[in-house]
């Protein structure tokens, strides 16, 4: 049986609503070769994945109240 190991980690980044704020996090998590991440308060509404050359998000946010 063949095993992979990979790092996984949470982090809080407090807003990602200033321009560049991925891009600076996306360095950080393949500085510390960290393939799975959850990330917390990232204030984004709604649901959906952005797909980049070197990373996929996926986030659900606040639903729009009616």
């Amino acid at each position: 049986m063949k095993t992979t190991e990979f790092n996984v980690a949470t982090w809080n980044v407090q807003s990602v609503l200033q321009a560049g704020k991925m891009d600076e996090i996306a360095d950080k998590l393949k500085k510390y070769y960290i393939k799975i991440t959850a990330l917390q308060e990232v204030r984004w509404p709604h649901d959906g994945w952005i797909k980049k050359k070197n990373y996929t998000l996926l986030y659900s946010g606040l639903k729009a109240s009616k």
